[in-house]
């Protein structure tokens, strides 16, 4: 004989089209399974859904199930059975995973932020009550946990709403809001309508959609997240306050020095940079340090960086070799930029790296490296003069430069007889 397992039938709609469903309402509310009614028409039932009349269909050979009466689609067969037989099994399980509780604020330039009122947690309830009449608005269920705390009973309420077709209207939310009573939202409305009670109480207890529609400590902890956000942002309008002080007495100090003469050469420094302008002419390329670049950066008179800044081109240098036979890519222009501000030669507001600073509404205000961004403008003209493919890096154009100025050079001390080149001029 085959046994019925109650817990294994599907209890809404079966799988397939048409108006068919497995639960009937008797004339006091109850339901009853297709599997526990009289055959055809005398099981004396109506469809939960549509209050129509149900026959009973249960033949030897297909699996049984209602039938409307009327022929006509019930537009929402097995609605009503899955919402009363969720309201069941919550009541029967006494316990339920309740998911993470948030309360939210916004901050401007931030966006949405978080403080979480409760985690994740299975919570077992003492009892659990069904429809209970409440003043003004019934839920569908009330999970009841009574605890002892400091020698005193405590208990808590949690309301629980099945959303099968009709969601918690506003008004009855207002409700739970004005009496400050939590209530929780299981989203059933795209559940498969041919699960087995197995099946429900798995998804239902565990991993069904589930949300708060209210929590009862919601405004305090919106008030504790508004305070720190707000307690932030004042410290960040403070922090740019103080940010735009420091910025406006650097532009200023920017300034001044801009305007300010640099310091005067010493003799080393003139010697140095009269030595190199005199070479540079020799070989027909003095006009590299009449290079167009703004002087007012650097601290020291315009020959003496200018000088400085073409030494690692120069041929007469043995740095200039061995920078050529380097296989690394060099950035030129900070390299030389970094050995200025290291002699000094840079003046103090222009002399710190490259940095970012936080600015208002999330902008950064950049100081960039304006030293090095002066020699690269100062060394540009002098490769213009050269026939570069484009795709070549400025490093491998600077080394090809070198190169070309060395071949130039050693053909000038060949021609004058000169073989010492390092002491030649």
């Amino acid at each position: 004989m085959e046994v019925d397992d109650k817990s294994s039938r599907a209890v809404f709609v079966p799988p397939g089209a048409g108006p068919r469903v497995l639960f009937g309402e008797n004339d006091v509310g109850d339901l009853v399974h297709v599997l526990d009614a009289e055959r055809g028409l005398a099981c004396n039932l109506i469809c939960p859904d549509c209050k129509g009349v149900l026959v009973a269909n249960k033949g030897a050979i297909k699996a049984a199930y209602f039938s409307h009466q009327s022929r006509i689609d019930c537009e929402h067969a097995g609605e009503t059975a899955l919402h009363l037989m969720a309201k069941e099994i919550i009541e029967q399980q006494g316990w339920f995973d309740l998911p993470e509780a948030r309360a939210w604020s916004y901050r401007r330039g931030s966006g949405y932020s978080y403080m979480p009122i409760r985690n994740t947690q299975r919570v077992h309830f003492t009892r659990v009550e069904v429809e209970p009449r409440q003043e003004g608005f019934q839920p569908d269920l009330i999970g009841i946990k009574e605890i002892v705390k400091n020698g005193r009973k405590v208990i808590g309420r949690l309301h629980i709403e099945i959303y099968v077709t009709h969601k918690v209207d506003e008004e009855k939310l207002s409700r739970f809001r004005s009496k400050e009573e939590s209530v929780l939202e299981v989203d059933l409305s795209d559940v498969e309508r041919s699960l087995s009670k197995l099946e429900l109480t798995d998804l239902l207890l565990s991993n069904a959609k589930k949300k708060w529609l209210y929590h009862r400590d919601i405004e305090k902890y919106e008030a504790q997240l508004r305070a720190r956000l707000e307690a932030e942002e004042a410290r960040d309008r403070e922090k740019r306050r103080d940010l735009e002080r420091r910025i406006s007495e650097d532009l200023k100090k920017r300034e001044e020095s801009l305007n300010s003469a640099p310091a005067e050469a010493t003799a080393e420094q003139r010697q140095f940079a009269d030595r190199e302008e005199k070479r540079w002419h020799l070989i027909g390329c003095g006009h590299f340090l009449d290079s167009e670049a703004d002087d007012r950066y650097f601290d020291v008179p315009p020959g003496v960086w200018r000088a400085f800044a073409l030494a690692a081109l120069a041929p007469w240098q043995s740095n200039a070799k061995q920078w050529i036979e380097d296989e690394r890519e060099v950035d030129l222009p900070a390299t030389i930029s970094s050995a200025l501000k290291e002699f000094g030669w840079v003046k103090s507001p222009f002399s710190s790296k490259y940095r970012k600073k936080y600015c208002d509404h999330g902008h950064e205000l950049v100081y960039w490296d304006r030293a090095a961004d002066e020699v690269r403008k100062f060394l540009s003209p002098v490769l213009n003069g050269y026939d570069y493919p484009s795709v070549w890096s400025e490093t491998k154009k600077l080394k090809m430069l070198s190169s070309a100025l060395r071949t130039k050079y050693d053909l000038l001390m060949k021609e004058h007889g000169i073989t010492n080149s390092s002491s030649a001029l």
